[in-house]
């Protein structure tokens, strides 16, 4: 009796085994097989490349330019500040004749402050008009309105003080201790001065960027590479706007991963390699190492240069993580924001809900017999 009833039990076993065999096992990724086949590939319109040294070159063309922000402005670090309109500049005018046009006999000077600079560039003075200013640095100012005051009085000697109006001030918007408006005195601020001025940046910021609004247009540059370039620490225009922001570039990680979330870059450029460790690794009884995906899509722009080689916008890069050749091209392939890190699962994965089965189902029968 004993021998049938473990035959009937090996029956049983077996069957249940081949019933999970035959069922789709839940699991938390697709395989590599399921991603990359090149007919499932076709018809799903994506294409396919394992990455390599010598891909690399390629992969950086086709990416030139994606996911990329406005560059950072040219400019000198050295320029002198200048009168420009809605300025206003105080003027003092020293004259020590008896009988001057501009002083009365108690008096050796007279002031005339608060001079508005009009949209032209002018300012009007009594006796000698209007005379343009704007372009001028302060003391060509002074010296040109001293020259007009000694055609009437030959004595004359003029002090001149500029007062920085809207367009001659910058706006550190957010991000700093101290934000405000702040005018650029008598000397030219560079990007650098003016977070100075404002206090600084807050430490609370992930990778902060810094963003500086001029003329209509943005343009970014990470904090890290400010520090490091000093030749894009550039002199700041009247008007200009800077902002300090935290890195909004981020990319997925799914699949059979430590994690699988958003992550925010946290500095310039991240690897695959780097990639796959933000995300928690790779599960041991779960993941495949020879199937790490990176999924981009190519924006138009990109895909239409005669240099885009795949024939899809949307293309799976196949990353093999057991060998030397695959570990260094990871270690070099730059994630872009918008990318999706996917861990692929092992296809024998999905046998281990089966064996768990199995292991319990002998247990019982020994138990039983």
């Amino acid at each position: 009796m004993k021998s049938i009833s473990r035959a009937i039990s090996r029956v049983v076993i077996l069957g249940l085994l081949l019933s999970l065999a035959a069922c789709s096992l839940p699991r938390g990724a697709a395989t590599q097989y399921e991603l990359t086949n090149p007919e499932r590939a076709a018809e799903a319109q994506v294409s396919v490349y394992p990455v390599t040294r010598d891909l690399l070159p390629k992969v950086k063309k086709w990416s030139r330019g994606v996911g990329a922000e406005a560059g950072w402005p040219k400019g000198t670090s050295g320029r002198r500040t200048v009168i420009m309109a809605n300025d206003t500049v105080d003027v003092v005018i020293w004259d020590n004749e008896v009988n001057s046009l501009l002083t009365s006999p108690e008096q050796k000077s007279t002031e005339m402050n608060q001079l508005h600079v009009s949209s032209n560039g002018e300012v009007f003075l009594p006796y000698v008009g209007k005379i343009g200013i704007a372009g001028m640095t302060p003391e060509t100012a002074r010296g040109k309105i001293q020259s007009a005051f000694e055609a009437i009085v030959p004595t004359a000697q003029v002090q001149l003080k500029l007062n920085s109006g809207n367009r001659n001030s910058i706006d550190l918007v957010a991000g700093m201790r101290a934000p405000g408006t702040y005018p650029m005195g008598l000397e030219s601020l560079t990007v650098l001065d003016a977070l100075s001025l404002g206090g600084g940046v807050a430490t609370t910021l992930r990778n902060p960027r810094v963003r500086l609004q001029r003329s209509g247009k943005s343009y970014a540059i990470s904090l890290r590479h400010l520090y490091e370039a000093p030749g894009h620490n550039i002199a700041l225009r009247g008007n200009d706007k800077i902002i300090i922001e935290e890195d909004h570039r981020s990319f997925v990680g799914l699949g059979a991963s430590g994690a699988e979330k958003l992550v925010y870059f946290e500095k310039d450029s991240i690897t695959a390699i780097e990639a796959v460790s933000m995300i928690g690794g790779l599960q041991e009884t779960r993941a495949d190492a020879e199937g790490v995906l990176v999924l981009r899509t190519f924006p138009h722009f990109a895909t239409k240069r005669s240099t885009y080689e795949p024939q899809y916008p949307r293309v799976v890069f196949v990353m093999n993580l057991t060998e030397a050749e695959g570990l260094f091209s990871a270690s070099e392939f730059k994630i872009l924001p918008g990318d999706v890190v996917l861990a692929s699962e092992s296809p024998f994965a999905k046998w281990t809900p089966a064996v768990v089965m199995l292991n319990k189902l002998l247990t019982i029968s020994k138990a039983t017999n």
